[in-house]
């Protein structure tokens, strides 16, 4: 079986990227965005002012 890795682009401003459990969520003003699985991603790229978390969850 052939695996096909991507990248997630992330453009939304002011975004914060945190991780929770094996997925990769994208919020914006304490409002969940995206969610989206880490294990089909090969890169995450970012453009702006995003911050990010490498913590397990994401505190709610």
């Amino acid at each position: 079986m052939r695996k096909l890795l991507n990248t997630f682009y992330v453009t939304v401003p002011d975004a914060y990227l945190a991780l929770d459990g094996e997925n990769i969520v994208v919020k914006q003003t304490d409002q969940e965005l995206m969610r989206v699985p880490l294990h089909n991603l090969e890169g995450v790229i970012t453009f702006g002012r995003q911050g990010a978390s490498v913590r397990r969850r994401v505190f709610r």
